[in-house]
């Protein structure tokens, strides 16, 4: 199965595993192959000046990091605003980006942050198999939210998931009425 790229997974209010339950995850990448996303509403227990501090890196502002997944836990990856740009920024849809390296913590230590951004440590991931499994098995774990709004992804992380269950729940009953 393959999503749409800025398509949103959002887990399902019954069955979903206990591990993802009221998570929502935003699809940056979707190939023959793999899809990866990013969780928009896991803060993890540190924030960014905290990270910084531990790499003897002056950092001026306090602000949250989430937890974007289980694979690739080194690696810190922002969502942003597309009007901003690093070394390795790639473009997901025509609203918003991701970037992931030094560039960009260097850029951000001076003050230059995109107009909206969300910083993350680690993404999630599956094989097509696993995706269409878990999406469309009898008691689907996911719902698919092929075109989420802007204000829901930047929506606040304890607020997220059940707005987010509530734009898939209008997306279905458009559908059929």
């Amino acid at each position: 199965m393959q999503l749409i790229t800025g398509s949103l997974l959002v887990a399902h209010p019954v069955h979903a595993r206990y591990e993802c339950s009221e998570t929502v995850v935003y699809i940056t990448e979707s190939t023959a192959t793999s899809t990866v996303g990013l969780v928009l509403n896991k803060p993890s227990t540190e924030t960014m000046k905290t990270v910084m501090r531990q790499n003897n890196t002056s950092w001026g502002w306090d602000q949250k990091i989430y937890k974007g997944g289980e694979f690739n836990t080194n690696a810190m990856v922002m969502l942003h605003s597309d009007n901003w740009y690093s070394r390795n920024t790639i473009q997901v849809n025509n609203t918003l980006s991701i970037s992931s390296d030094e560039l960009m913590i260097d850029k951000m230590s001076m003050g230059d942050f995109p107009d909206w951004h969300k910083l993350f440590i680690g993404c999630s991931g599956w094989t097509p198999m696993d995706l269409e499994s878990e999406v469309r098995k009898r008691n689907p774990e996911w719902l698919v939210l092929a075109h989420p709004t802007l204000d829901l992804i930047q929506s606040n992380s304890k607020d997220l998931w059940n707005k987010a269950v509530a734009e898939v729940s209008r997306d279905l009953v458009n559908t059929y009425f």
